[in-house]
């Protein structure tokens, strides 16, 4: 079992390392009242953080 999950990490540790050294994407708002708006292709995208869903009307 810990041979199993030494490979396991040793396989994933560029993939994790790839993550944290990773650009924030660059159209992204924060309002004052709590809401994240993420442009995509030109769209206003507003993102529920409590309800972990992207909403794009």
């Amino acid at each position: 079992f810990n041979l199993w999950e030494t490979g396991n990490a040793l396989y994933y540790k560029h993939d994790f390392e790839q993550v944290l050294k990773a650009k924030a994407y660059p159209e992204i708002k924060r309002s004052d009242d709590g809401k994240t708006i993420v442009t995509i292709n030109n769209h206003e995208c507003i993102y529920h953080k409590d309800q972990l869903l992207l909403q794009c009307p």
